[in-house]
């Protein structure tokens, strides 16, 4: 500690510059100036002004600083501890401080302490990419890089944020781009791969209070934007944990969703480039126009809904669609010899199964008898 103490925060931190973080993935000096960058990204995406995402930019500088201290490597537990004692002996903020202190332990953050909650984030995210993006993913029972833990964190992080700071794609991206600017070679499409199947997975050990078919049904249902954001996973979780108990409204979702996926199997996918001239005209059935009027007043309200985590008001919306749908296949063929009308139908349902799709796959949910 004495020897420690007569060198400052910048002479550990030029002490990592020696000091490898992973053979591919350049040296811990090289990362921490990629966690500066990504911290002070982070903290703007939590709200914070720049005064404070200033703070935890400089926070990510110094985070990984006491590796190169003496006290670090002869008691290694006290990674970050250690740090923040030597920056606060050194002067620095308070926030960075403690930033610093709670930067491996994600239980140690309360609501509202944006710099430390930005440091733990872009730390997971940075370790994360940089293995991943090299192939590094965990496999089976084997996870020697600890991923599935710091994809862990990161679901158990957002929890504390303040804002619907829109999930860790984005974020992501911004991990990923820090090694580049470096010239560190990852593959941007491999780490996002494997970032989604680790969370994937991850969902199903921490998710334990919904069926495994409701959790199939939310992943299956989803894309990466969704899966990455855990709030919104959760969200759906809960919206189709109550939709589920309906075997009758499962039953009548389901139909939208597999008949197009039918369609497309066989390769009659032309109903996709309807877009924007799907019309009731054009479906020539009062009940497929019905259904068009019901599922394009109620899209919208879906995505604000979705957006606002309104669980009952989203499902009591979904509920709303099971007669328009029933109506429409109790007196609508779909599967027509007109390609146009064929096409407006499968059009129809591709749209009301998207609305369908924001709760997740009602094909993946397992109706008993």
């Amino acid at each position: 500690f004495d020897e420690d103490r007569k060198k400052s925060m910048d002479d550990h931190l030029a002490e990592t510059e020696r000091m490898t973080f992973q053979e591919s993935l350049g040296t811990v000096r090289q990362r921490s100036d990629r966690l500066a960058r990504l911290a002070g990204t982070v903290a703007r995406a939590l709200g914070a002004d720049d005064s404070i995402a200033g703070l935890a930019t400089k926070a990510g500088l110094y985070a990984k600083a006491d590796l190169g201290a003496g006290l670090v490597s002869e008691l290694s537990s006290l990674q970050g501890v250690v740090g923040s004692e030597y920056a606060a002996a050194e002067g620095m903020e308070p926030e960075v401080c403690a930033a610093l202190a709670c930067q491996y332990d994600v239980s140690r953050i309360k609501e509202g302490e944006i710099v430390a909650l930005a440091l733990l984030i872009a730390d997971q995210l940075d370790k994360l990419a940089g293995y991943l993006g090299i192939d590094k993913a965990p496999s089976g029972s084997s996870d020697p890089f600890g991923l599935r833990r710091a994809a862990t964190i990161l679901i158990q992080a957002s929890g504390l944020a303040a804002s619907d700071f829109g999930g860790y794609e984005e974020l992501f991206d911004h991990a990923v781009a820090g090694y580049a600017e470096q010239s560190i070679e990852i593959d941007t499409d491999v780490a996002k791969k494997h970032l989604v199947e680790v969370f994937e997975g991850r969902y199903q050990a921490m998710l334990e209070g919904y069926s495994h078919d409701v959790l199939e049904s939310v992943i299956s249902g989803a894309d990466s934007s969704d899966l990455l954001d855990p709030a919104s996973t959760e969200f759906r979780a809960e919206v189709m944990s109550k939709l589920a108990d309906s075997a009758e409204l499962v039953q009548t979702a389901t139909r939208p969703l597999n008949i197009v996926s039918a369609a497309i199997e066989k390769g009659n996918d032309s109903f996709l480039e309807v877009g924007g001239a799907l019309s009731a005209e054009g479906l020539d059935s009062a009940e497929g126009a019905a259904l068009l009027s019901a599922v394009n007043e109620k899209f919208e309200r879906a995505e604000e809904l979705a957006g606002s985590r309104s669980v009952d008001d989203f499902v009591q919306l979904v509920k709303e669609l099971d007669q328009p749908i029933n109506s429409f296949f109790d007196t609508t063929m779909v599967m027509v010899d007109d390609e146009k009308v064929r096409d407006q139908r499968l059009a129809l349902l591709k749209v009301t199964g998207d609305l369908l799709l924001m709760a997740g796959d009602f094909s993946k949910i397992f109706i008993e008898g």
